[in-house]
């Protein structure tokens, strides 16, 4: 018992190949965790950028995660025959919420303009929107209300209804 062996007992082939496959099935693992549903668009929410692309217009919004929104409308409103009178519409700002399991609105705001008057009318937006979550579209009913510079009404009407697709990168 004095002159025992101070060596370390050695790896045996069969549990250097044990510790190896199980090395292998955790890193593996992880992999696929990580990657399991990569870039995939989370239905339960508006929350995203979409698009509307129909007959009569095409619309993008963004809907942040924290309320707020972003809503792009090419818009030329003709208030009469002389170019003057083409009103321009920027990009509209606003916050939504979720109003059922299904359901959402919005109020958003943009301001018009024409070629020669920088601010000629104020626009204000109401919307509600019905989520799809298995088809990943959204439909949009909405009024549309423009107000004069000094907050006078102009004129208010009820929008076409929209049909939204949801934006995935990647797609």
């Amino acid at each position: 018992m004095l002159n025992q062996p101070t060596r370390r007992p050695r790896l045996t082939k069969t549990t250097f190949l044990s510790i190896l496959a199980i090395t292998g099935v955790v890193i593996t693992a992880a992999f696929f965790r990580a990657d399991a549903g990569a870039n995939q668009p989370v239905n339960t929410t508006v929350a995203g950028t979409w698009s509307s692309i129909e007959t009569g217009g095409a619309d993008l919004v963004s809907f942040m995660s924290d309320g707020r929104m972003i809503y792009s409308i090419p818009a030329l409103i003709h208030g009469g025959n002389a170019p003057k009178d083409v009103l321009l519409s920027g990009l509209a700002h606003g916050e939504w919420i979720q109003t059922g399991t299904h359901e959402f609105a919005y109020t958003a705001f943009a301001l018009n303009s024409t070629l020669s008057v920088a601010f000629t009318r104020y626009v204000k937006v109401n919307a509600t929107l019905n989520l799809n979550d298995t088809s990943g579209e959204l439909t949009q009913t909405w009024t549309i209300s423009v107000f004069f510079p000094d907050g006078t009404l102009d004129v208010s009407f009820q929008g076409p209804t929209r049909v939204f697709k949801r934006i995935v990168a990647g797609q």
